[in-house]
């Protein structure tokens, strides 16, 4: 049980309104714990091939690319967050760098609040995971991997931008200065519309590129910031969603009150 917890002898103190009360409490906080997950957004392929189109941050002078999305139905209180990233780079190019596995890699996922117009607003929540990136095996190409990110404990309004973040030799928030296999790490494209919720504009993406003809507008709105650009149909970034509903009124109510009876017995 989390947040909280009652004992069978702390119970048995109560009044029996207050015993009641506090069972209530145990039962409706387990059961929403043990809720199962809906995905409520989803454009990641399944199954997973070998490898996905993906966009190069380091090739492409990148430090955070996403898209904003609408989620389906009405579970907001998230929990996993997938997304699919490919890697190029081979063992033999990095002698001494990881294990025979892969190589460990930072990857920050971003959720933001829609501004006006088009613009990215205050930032919802954010989740920093170091991936244990497996060396490419596909020759000739680059081998597409899922990576997943715990937001629970976050509420999410019916629409957000996401954006993934990490550094390479010279872009991101933090560049290492040095190459390394995170040159040739991508962060993988869906080439279909999403099987669940929706892109809330399938031509644009939310990207941060310090190359001004990256733009469509040729940087004309800004260079280096994290913003919408257009030009992207058959091209998005990939994610999937999963959200448990939220408690009910009803039943924060419940225990908000079940808890201050209880408190004030035991005192």
């Amino acid at each position: 049980m989390s947040g909280f917890e009652i004992s069978r002898g702390s119970i048995r103190k109560l009044s029996p309104i207050a015993a009641i009360l506090s069972a209530a409490v145990i039962f409706t906080l387990g059961s929403v714990g043990a809720a199962n997950a809906d995905v409520i957004f989803d454009n990641t392929p399944a199954p997973l091939p070998t490898n996905i189109p993906s966009l190069g941050y380091q090739a492409q002078q990148t430090s955070e690319f996403g898209n904003e999305i609408t989620f389906a139905g009405s579970s907001r209180a998230l929990t996993n967050v997938e997304i699919i990233m490919s890697d190029w780079a081979n063992q033999s190019d990095y002698p001494g760098v990881g294990d025979a596995t892969g190589y460990d890699q930072p990857l920050t996922l971003n959720f933001y609040n829609p501004g006006s117009g088009t613009s990215v607003g205050s930032l919802i929540a954010t989740r920093t995971e170091t991936v244990h990136v497996p060396w490419n095996t596909n020759p000739g190409s680059g081998t597409a991997f899922p990576v997943n990110f715990d937001f629970t404990g976050v509420t999410a309004p019916d629409t957000v931008i996401f954006g993934v973040a990490y550094n390479t030799e010279t872009y991101g928030a933090n560049p290492t200065g040095v190459s390394g296999p995170y040159i040739s790490l991508n962060y993988g494209v869906a080439t279909v519309a999403p099987s669940v919720g929706t892109d809330v504009n399938p031509d644009d993406e939310y990207w941060n590129t310090s190359r001004a003809s990256n733009y469509t507008d040729g940087g004309t709105a800004g260079v280096g910031i994290f913003r919408e650009d257009t030009g992207w149909t058959g091209d998005v970034a990939t994610i999937q969603v999963t959200a448990v509903p939220e408690p009910s009124a009803f039943v924060l109510g419940v225990v908000a009150f079940g808890l201050l009876v209880s408190g004030r017995r035991l005192r």
